[in-house]
């Protein structure tokens, strides 16, 4: 697997819709990997270029994820 599939895109739309770009992941690893500590980790982009791993006991990253990624716009009628 190479590094460009062990991601994906998770915001869709455009840059200045991004309210906080310091707090909006906009990409993401798709699978947790586990870490020495038994902690499960992934590894996040957000939309001002920096990046963060982000570790849960569980590897349960629902509720992070949904503070941190924008739901796509609703298709319009």
């Amino acid at each position: 697997e190479t590094a460009a599939e062990q991601f994906e895109i998770v915001y869709q739309g455009k840059w200045s819709e991004v309210k906080n770009p310091s707090k909006t992941v906009v990409l993401r690893e798709k699978q947790a990997h586990q870490m020495p500590d038994g902690r499960w980790a992934k590894v996040y982009g957000f939309a001002d270029g920096h990046s963060e791993i982000h570790k849960e006991a569980d590897g349960n990253f629902e509720a992070w994820e949904k503070e941190r990624i924008i739901a796509p716009p609703a298709p319009s009628q």
